[in-house]
């Protein structure tokens, strides 16, 4: 499962539903570094931030098969990319996480 953030307006949405997704429950050092990269590194209005629920490798093209994209319609470099590493052993989205 994963989530697209196109804007801090969603952002904020998702911050407030937060308290309700239970196991699914966003630890809020993530939800801070979203918030970073759409106010400090978006380029355009068509960037977004994607957030994935569920592991996967830290591999482009296993990331770019879950977002249903091909590899020669994406321009990107390596700080496209940012892996956020969550500490942690009391919630189930904090266990073994990137």
């Amino acid at each position: 499962m994963q989530i697209k953030i196109f804007n801090q307006n969603q952002l904020s949405i998702l911050r407030n539903i937060n308290p309700l997704l239970k196991e699914y429950k966003i630890p809020r050092m993530v939800l801070h570094e979203i918030g970073y990269i759409l106010e400090f590194e978006k380029a355009s209005d068509n960037d977004y931030v994607t957030l994935f629920l569920n592991p996967l490798l830290n591999d482009l093209i296993e990331i770019l098969d879950r977002l249903h994209l091909y590899t020669e319609e994406v321009e990107y470099s390596e700080n496209n990319f940012h892996t956020i590493e969550v500490k942690g052993k009391k919630h189930p989205m904090k266990k073994k996480r990137i």
